[in-house]
């Protein structure tokens, strides 16, 4: 992994942990936090699931009707899509989680995500190259349902699996992109 990358990689992480804070705040255990830790392993579990069936009805009854993904995008069918995709791509992706803070309603999770790329993405050709990939996502309940949730990755490691070399600009071309004073 070149300097650059893992200057980013590094940068992705202080950025999550920043988002983490801000959005929890003050650690104080309850038994509804102990609640929401339980229903985040049932679906990240119902998640892997449902990469390996391509059945997400399980992940779903997690999902209020309410619910926006990382992207903006409103509706239970993004998780559908989201889960198709990532089949297609990496037929053994695997969500592990590795820790779970709770704050009431709003709840950080770190896992690795890892996989493949053994199947198809469009406009990338296969790489058999495998993945493991840092990821925070942050999650927001309502009436014991996920209303939303917004990912912070390390894509890095995603991107050197499709193939790309990520490399730090020249000075040259970044006193060429500086507009003159």
């Amino acid at each position: 992994m070149s300097r650059f990358a893992k200057a980013l990689s590094m940068t992705v992480a202080v950025a999550a942990f920043a988002l983490l804070f801000a959005a929890i705040g003050s650690p104080r255990a309850t038994s509804a936090d102990t609640d929401l830790k339980a229903t985040i392993t049932n679906f990240y579990a119902a998640a892997n699931a449902a990469i390996v069936s391509g059945d997400t009805k399980a992940l779903e009854a997690f999902l209020s009707p309410d619910y926006t993904d990382s992207t903006g995008t409103k509706g239970i069918d993004s998780v559908r899509n989201q889960i198709k995709s990532q089949r297609t791509g990496f037929p053994d992706l695997k969500y592990t989680v590795s820790d779970v803070l709770v704050d009431g309603t709003k709840a950080a999770v770190f896992s690795v995500i890892s996989g493949t790329f053994t199947g198809t993405v469009p406009g990338y050709p296969t790489t058999g190259k495998a993945l493991s990939l840092k990821n925070v996502d942050l999650i927001t309940f309502k009436d014991g349902l996920i209303v939303s949730i917004s990912s912070v990755a390390d894509n890095s490691s995603f991107f050197d699996v499709l193939g790309y070399t990520m490399t730090a600009p020249t000075p040259a071309a970044t006193a060429a992109a500086t507009p003159a004073k």
